[in-house]
């Protein structure tokens, strides 16, 4: 009984309980996270950014598939392909790309 009790309680009182045990700055970081991701131009996309570059030719490579994509596209995740080269890139391609890009 006491069980269906604090469930009932908890069912329709979970704002209450929310705001009660969440910090108010908290709260707030939250909503407007939620009010920019509404905005149109702020939706976070899933698309993969395929940059084919050649290890020899790394940087110039890397430009010009870069400088062709459209700042939307640009939202999206990066994928590094390295021409004539088999690999997935789970990570250690692009941090790859990243190191040799800088040095």
């Amino acid at each position: 009984m006491c069980i269906i009790f604090l469930y009932l309680i908890f069912k329709y009182h979970k704002n209450y309980l929310y705001r009660e045990i969440t910090p108010e700055y908290k709260i707030i970081f939250e909503n407007k996270i939620n009010q920019l991701r509404t905005l149109n131009g702020m939706t976070i996309l899933y698309l993969d950014n395929n940059i084919e570059v050649d290890r020899n030719n790394l940087f110039n490579d890397a430009f010009y598939s870069i400088m062709n994509k459209s700042p939307q596209e640009l939202k999206g995740r990066f994928r590094i392909i390295y021409k004539g080269e088999n690999g997935l890139d789970a990570g250690g391609l692009l941090r790859y790309f990243f190191i040799y890009l800088f040095i």
